[in-house]
């Protein structure tokens, strides 16, 4: 199969290389798909297309993309729905600012010890500038070999991910599970890059079928190309 992502300007024209011998699926957008707005009114927000990016990141494809590339995360910010607070020591233990902190040794961890609270959870990220987000890398706590009981579980497993150019309007980006294994980091990919400022990961539900969940580390990555897009495709 080849399939053709298009995201052109209004009124540019484009050629789209066709497969032979393949199923060629073409798919002509303006990024408006699973736009919801937060008052829960529908909205026709389109995304902007690709910019000049003076960086050159390496290795590109053939077309000057690199993907996956990881965002400096210094001047992160982050909110959660909660933390576990049941004490002072906790509460700096298992503190939001650890998703973000590049250490995958400490955790943010929701609230356990009763009053436990509910699913879902969530966790917004914010990037302070925009990027052309295409991914996220989730690493959970770490493993403690098979001794550790409750390693294998308040893993992230149903998700959501929405993103955001101003805090308002969000658009659905990613869904579905994840199984984390000893710990491994697990990559969740991006329906299309989308050039925004905060991205939100809304967690469904969590290995052990827990109310609680944790994480050790959030990675958020993005599309960098070095020359402009006039109308091209993403393939």
């Amino acid at each position: 199969d080849h399939t053709v992502i298009m995201f052109p300007p209004p009124g540019a024209s484009f050629t789209v290389p066709l497969v032979p011998d393949a199923r060629n699926c073409v798919y002509v957008t303006d990024c408006t798909e699973h736009i919801s707005s937060s008052d829960g009114l529908p909205t026709s927000t389109p995304v902007e297309v690709p910019v000049i990016v003076n960086e050159i990141p390496t290795p590109r494809d053939t077309a000057g993309w690199s993907f996956g590339v990881p965002i400096d995360r210094t001047t992160w910010t982050v909110e959660v729905d909660n933390v576990e607070d049941s004490d002072s020591t906790k509460l700096a233990r298992y503190a939001k600012e650890h998703a973000i902190d590049d250490d995958v040794t400490t955790i943010w961890h929701t609230r356990w010890v009763e009053p436990a609270v509910p699913m879902p959870h969530w966790i917004k990220i914010d990037m302070q500038t925009e990027h052309w987000v295409d991914g996220m890398v989730i690493t959970p706590r770490p493993h403690h070999g098979a001794d550790c009981a409750y390693c294998e579980t308040s893993n992230v497993q149903d998700y959501k991910v929405w993103v955001s150019a101003d805090n308002n309007v969000w658009g659905q980006v990613a869904e579905g599970s994840l199984t984390f294994v000893d710990g491994q980091p697990q990559t969740i990919d991006f329906l299309i890059p989308n050039k925004v400022r905060y991205v939100r990961l809304d967690i469904l539900s969590a290995s052990g079928d827990t109310p609680a969940v944790t994480l050790g580390d959030i990675q958020i990555t993005e599309s960098l190309r070095d020359i402009e897009i006039t109308g091209g495709a993403v393939n």
